[in-house]
């Protein structure tokens, strides 16, 4: 579906609704939230998957990437594994559909900034709680206020971005939180939600799964987003989420819901959306362009993968009493798995050949024999006065031819296509036969994954939804031709 990507806006509000919903029970239940506690529970139930499928990227790169690429995807590694991807891919060329210009192919790690944007959230979302609601005896009120507060801020903020710089409204928290927050007012509101019409709840959540349909089906990368149009899937996402709370009626959205094939799916959502990025790009690398068959088995394989990983990965972790025990073990266990995902990357940048042969080049040459050109010309010359001479037999009256033969400097004129042919077939030879690629290439290997055009830097080329026109000329202001 060409709007499959608003599938993380689903996933915003979702998130923000379930951790909200744990950490008021903890307010009014404690009068605080234990960071630590709620930090550990999130590094318990995220990172070791999150660090297994960064392995596994590394190491598939490693084995099917060129060096250069590689090297590439080390750095997303390291941004992944400290939750800092949105902004490595927020400040490369090109935006999330453009799938980063200045690469031949998209990191097999991009979707990691959405991880990121969800780990940068669950940092700042307790404290912000903790600070709103202390010393207040109405916790909601109190957090309702600020969510309000924060919907406002950064919708408002994702609207200007959207226009201004896309690329930083699509990756950036601040233009991203207010998503988070819907689902966040959500479980705040609770209570006023439950004591509406259980019929109004209903029907709502049915619109809201049709819109989620509707706009995943018709929307697609040339629209601007996230701005307004963003709040289409997140507002359809929160009809759906308290229409669920109506789940005791029969015709309440939660019965499809409940549907065994798409729990299946969603107990294994998380695990799907890590490893199904990675095995497209990079058998997109190995196999060329997929068509619906190819990519419908690489989707199946990820399925497999998350459900082996459920099984030995994640549920082991999350579930385990000695690492649940006391909030210690899980942060430390979350900075090991961090350190190690970080170290790994790091082995396999030093394992990675030199990009430094020590070895230069000549620069290629068609060579080909320049070719004369003369031209010789008779030209009948008749005299118009009296020629004097010293010959007795020669009339005044006799016209004599005059040779004049032009002998134009000797030119190169142009190639004809045999002799080009043999040029170059000469010139792809001698290249094919270089067995090491040299070090005076411009730009070298290793500047060319990050080289750019000047009109990149001129702001010739829109990045993102730009509706701008930028004219940017070059060359001869006052030349017979104009090349667009």
């Amino acid at each position: 579906m060409p709007g499959g990507f608003i599938g993380v806006d689903v996933f915003f509000v979702l998130s923000g609704y379930l951790i909200t919903r744990l950490l008021v029970d903890e307010l009014e239940a404690t009068g605080s939230i234990s960071l630590p506690a709620f930090w550990a529970r999130r590094a318990r139930r995220l990172l070791p998957i999150s660090a297994v499928v960064i392995a596994v990227t590394v190491v598939a790169s490693w084995l099917i990437l060129a060096p250069y690429a590689v090297r590439s995807v080390i750095t997303d590694a390291v941004a992944s594994s400290g939750f800092v991807a949105n902004f490595r891919f927020a400040f490369q060329l090109g935006d999330y559909f453009g799938a980063q210009l200045a690469a031949s192919s998209p990191s097999p790690l991009l979707h990691y900034w959405s991880l990121a944007v969800e780990e940068q959230f669950y940092l700042v979302w307790p404290v912000l709680l903790i600070a709103v609601t202390r010393g207040r005896g109405d916790v909601r009120s109190a957090a309702g206020k600020a969510v309000v507060a924060v919907i406002a801020c950064s919708v408002l903020l994702s609207v200007v971005l959207t226009q201004t710089n896309p690329t930083a409204a699509f990756y950036l928290l601040p233009a991203r939180m207010g998503e988070l927050a819907v689902g966040a007012a959500i479980a705040i509101w609770a209570p006023v939600f439950s004591a509406t019409s259980r019929r109004l709840r209903t029907m709502g959540a049915w619109v809201g799964l049709a819109m989620i349909v509707v706009v995943a089906i018709d929307i697609d990368e040339s629209y601007a987003f996230p701005g307004v149009l963003a709040m289409i899937p997140v507002i359809a996402t929160a009809l759906v989420v308290v229409g669920g709370e109506s789940r005791q009626s029969y015709w309440s959205a939660a019965r499809l819901l409940r549907f065994r094939p798409l729990q299946w799916l969603g107990e294994r959502s998380y695990g799907l959306y890590l490893w199904h990025w990675p095995l497209l790009v990079l058998a997109q690398v190995r196999w060329g362009p997929l068509g619906i068959i190819e990519t419908a088995i690489v989707i199946a394989v990820a399925a497999g993968l998350s459900s082996v990983s459920l099984r030995i990965v994640e549920n082991p972790v999350r579930h385990s009493t000695w690492v649940a025990g006391t909030p210690r073990r899980g942060l430390q266990l979350g900075g090991g798995i961090i350190a190690a995902s970080v170290v790994l990357a790091l082995a396999v940048r030093v394992a990675l050949p030199s990009l430094d042969t020590g070895v230069s080049a000549s620069a290629p040459t068609l060579m080909f024999d320049p070719v004369p050109s003369a031209t010789t010309t008779t030209v009948p010359q008749v005299s118009q006065q009296p020629v004097v001479s010293d010959q007795p037999n020669v009339s005044p009256d006799e016209t004599e031819p005059t040779v004049v033969t032009t002998v134009a400097p000797t030119t190169t004129v142009p190639l004809t296509l045999d002799n080009l042919i043999t040029s170059v077939h000469e010139v792809l030879a001698k290249g094919a036969a270089v067995d090491t690629v040299p070090n005076n290439l411009r730009p070298s290997i290793a500047a060319a994954v990050d080289d750019k055009a000047q009109i990149y830097d001129d702001g010739c080329v829109n990045i993102g939804v730009d509706p701008e026109v930028h004219d940017c000329r070059y060359g001869s202001q006052g030349s017979d031709f104009t090349m667009v």
